[in-house]
């Protein structure tokens, strides 16, 4: 099974990949602060292949840390920071 880490999954276009991705049979690592919420999570929390980090991505300490966890992944799609509707157009 493939792995694929994503920063900023609960974000809207976040969101919509990792069920995408989950829906395709990979094994999803969020990695997000939740400071817009975490509501649009809450429908694939307890999905066997989703695991989530409520992490700021400015703690490289924590962040080094999951990614050690996580050595064998096969991508990383960055999102985090990225808001607003002409961003995610």
């Amino acid at each position: 099974m493939k792995k694929v880490i994503v920063t900023g999954g609960a974000g809207y276009v976040g969101s919509i990949l990792l069920r995408r991705l989950l829906q395709n049979q990979y094994q999803v690592i969020c990695l997000d602060n939740l400071r817009f919420g975490g509501n649009s999570l809450l429908d694939i929390w307890d999905h066997p292949h989703f695991t989530f980090y409520q992490v700021d991505l400015t703690n490289h300490h924590e962040v080094d840390r999951i990614f050690t966890n996580f050595l064998n992944y096969d991508a990383i799609i960055h999102l985090a920071a990225i808001v607003g509707d002409p961003a995610c157009q």
